[in-house]
């Protein structure tokens, strides 16, 4: 796969061409909801979420586990989609229930 390019809260993974070994990683969140000693609320984004999308069969074990294994390092919530085969991964492939979901939040 080749290597990974940022843009905003998307990583790509990849060359983003369908059929291609690419993965697409969102990152999702918010506002911290903690206060500081006065209680004003802190201006901080906080992590909820990695949503990782791939084609249906353009990605192997080989490609597949080494991606779960570091978003799973991370202890948020994991949730995988996957788009149509002949369909590189996209945001617009994050609808409906998610293929998988891992849940590591403490």
């Amino acid at each position: 796969m080749k290597p990974a390019t940022a843009d905003g809260a998307n990583v790509k993974c990849g060359s983003g061409e369908p059929r291609g070994k690419n993965a697409l990683i969102v990152l999702t969140g918010g506002p911290s909801l903690s206060r500081d000693s006065l209680g004003r609320p802190h201006k901080e984004f906080v992590l909820d979420a990695y949503q990782l999308v791939t084609e249906i069969g353009a990605l192997g074990p080989n490609e597949t586990l080494p991606l779960l294994w570091v978003l799973m390092t991370r202890n948020h919530l994991i949730q995988w989609w996957q788009s149509p085969a002949g369909t590189a991964p996209s945001v617009e492939s994050i609808t409906g229930s998610a293929h998988g979901t891992i849940d590591l939040r403490r």
